[in-house]
């Protein structure tokens, strides 16, 4: 099974679900690493970040119901790691007053923001998620040839040799894989 937000996690999540929180988890913490990262945040200060957004998406797991109407889970998501990045800043230096507090935003004001770093990351996080579920839907070989060619740039003779294919096989099997990925991204931004 692929990790995606569809509505089956979010649903599984909301009841508490053991193993939807571990699929939750794998999903979402690189993503909130790189968000960390953005915001300027220290490795130890990007783990307690990933912990601070889980423990506040399981404190309001009960409570949440994913409505689309409402607006994207991606957006969702950015503003709560964005709202922990804060509070996280804030506690580096708590004699800081309240009115420095403003300057954490002020230095930043794509904090809580939508940017195009965010959206860059989202892409590639949903792409990722769609090579793994790409990969559990083809043949093993078909992927192979896919990956060899079309991601890591091998040309096509190499990919040839090692394989032993024939050229005709990996632009098939690359013109079925890019369709089907379309496909999978597709799904997974309407979901």
């Amino acid at each position: 099974m692929a990790f995606s937000t569809n509505k089956s996690l979010l649903s599984k999540i909301a009841q508490g679900d053991e193993i939807g929180w571990e699929e939750f988890y794998r999903t979402y913490a690189p993503l909130i690493w790189i968000r960390g990262g953005d915001r300027n945040l220290t490795p130890s200060e990007r783990q307690d970040l990933i912990q601070d957004v889980m423990v506040s998406m399981f404190s309001n797991a009960g409570r949440f119901k994913y409505d689309r109407s409402k607006g994207r889970f991606r957006d969702y998501i950015r503003r709560i790691i964005d709202r922990r990045a804060i509070d996280i800043v804030r506690r580096r230096d708590k004699a800081q007053s309240a009115g420095d507090d403003l300057d954490i935003l002020a230095e930043n004001p794509a904090f809580g923001e939508p940017d195009d770093r965010w959206l860059d990351e989202w892409r590639e996080h949903l792409l990722n998620q769609a090579l793994v579920e790409l990969r559990a839907e083809v043949e093993p070989v078909t992927y192979q040839m896919f990956e060899l060619y079309a991601v890591k740039g091998w040309d096509a003779d190499r990919v040839c040799r090692f394989l032993k294919v024939g050229k005709s096989s990996i632009y098939t099997a690359k013109s079925r894989a890019v369709a089907k990925l379309k496909e999978i991204i597709g799904r997974l931004e309407s979901e």
